[in-house]
């Protein structure tokens, strides 16, 4: 004989059955939602646009380069007394100069010593050759009064043996004779050193001139030397600075610079030109006479038509581009704006390539 079921069981079961379907219909549910959608979407899709397409990079060249300007006047490092000079002063960059301003000073270093020396040496040199001619001159008054003197008593010798013999004693006239010959050689004596002293003069005076002549023509030198030290503007126009050598850097005050060191330029903005560089292997993708379009790094809406004149035939390495060889390429510019163009900005020049070599295999 069974025993009755518990109510509480019969709940629990019930509770449990009730899970079962809320779990089953909640399948169901996920299941019939996305075929819902898919069944309400359209059979096929308007096909979206693609982007316009890039320029072909294969059909051009890009070089860099920068504007140079043909003609230009050139500042550079003078001969000094030194190998190496300091650059004291250098006047902004960008500025507009007129004929005779100052654009760059050098230091003078042992110049200003040695021309302040030199000066000291020409007075002091002036007045020895002034007390110099002076005493010779006193000398030469001595030598022509004794001179006179010698003559004076040649003359009386003359006469005191001119009298007679058998006038005189003997011994008496052969003491005149013996005192005309002495007088007689004393004049001569006279004469002599009226000759040599003379001379001595004229050599004296002549090696004076001659050391006057070399200080001042090396305070001369050392005067133009100053002046040339002093840098100035021969033309109207706008400075721009010339690049370091050793640093790669536009030159600064204080930097050390030797002989020939190009500081600045004023340049002729209606001869800008453009000098870009290219890899050999670009070189068969480049001829004279080829268009180019050239835009500046500094402002980079504005492009301007070039045509490619020459193509150097020796490449060089570039220090700061690593250790391949460079070939220059000179671009003469179709139009120019003087108002933003300058020499030394940077740009690229983006040129076609010739059919034969896009058709060439890279």
């Amino acid at each position: 004989m069974r025993s009755a079921s518990r109510p509480g069981g019969r709940t629990r079961v019930e509770a449990i059955r009730t899970a079962r379907r809320l779990l089953a219909w909640t399948a169901l549910g996920a299941v019939a939602v996305p075929l819902a959608v898919l069944g309400t979407a359209p059979a096929t899709r308007e096909p979206v646009p693609a982007p316009p397409a890039a320029p072909d990079a294969a059909d051009r060249l890009v070089l860099t380069g920068s504007l140079v300007a043909r003609e230009a006047q050139d500042f550079r490092v003078p001969r000094a007394s030194s190998w190496q000079v300091e650059l004291t002063w250098l006047i902004e960059e960008g500025a507009s100069v007129e004929p005779g301003d100052e654009v760059a000073r050098l230091d003078p270093g042992s110049t200003l010593d040695e021309l302040l020396e030199a000066r000291d040496n020409l007075r002091q040199r002036r007045r020895d050759a002034v007390e110099r001619a002076t005493q010779a001159e006193l000398d030469r008054l001595a030598r022509e009064l004794e001179l006179a003197r010698a003559e004076a008593e040649a003359a009386k010798a003359r006469l005191d043996a001119a009298v007679p013999q058998d006038i005189l004693a003997g011994k008496d006239w052969r003491e005149r004779q013996l005192e005309l010959r002495k007088k007689e050689a004393a004049l001569e004596e006279a004469r002599m050193a009226i000759r040599v002293g003379a001379a001595a003069d004229r050599a004296a005076t002549a090696s004076d001139e001659a050391e006057l002549r070399r200080l001042e023509t090396t305070i001369a030198r050392y005067e133009r030397e100053l002046d040339q030290l002093v840098l100035r503007a021969d033309r109207p126009g706008i400075v721009v600075h010339g690049t370091h050598p050793w640093w790669g850097r536009k030159f600064q005050e204080g930097d050390q610079v030797q002989m020939g060191f190009v500081i600045a330029r004023i340049p002729d903005l209606d001869t800008l030109e453009v000098h870009a560089w290219a890899l050999e292997v670009d070189l068969p993708g480049i001829a004279p006479g080829q268009r180019a379009r050239v835009v500046l790094d500094a402002y980079p809406e504005r492009a301007f038509d070039a045509t490619v004149t020459a193509i150097g035939i020796g490449g060089e390495e570039r220090p700061l581009w690593g250790r391949a060889a460079w070939f220059p390429v000179t671009l003469r510019l179709e139009q120019s704006d003087p108002r933003i163009m300058r020499p030394g900005m940077s740009v690229r020049c983006e040129l076609d390539r010739p059919a034969s070599a896009q058709e060439t295999p890279r």
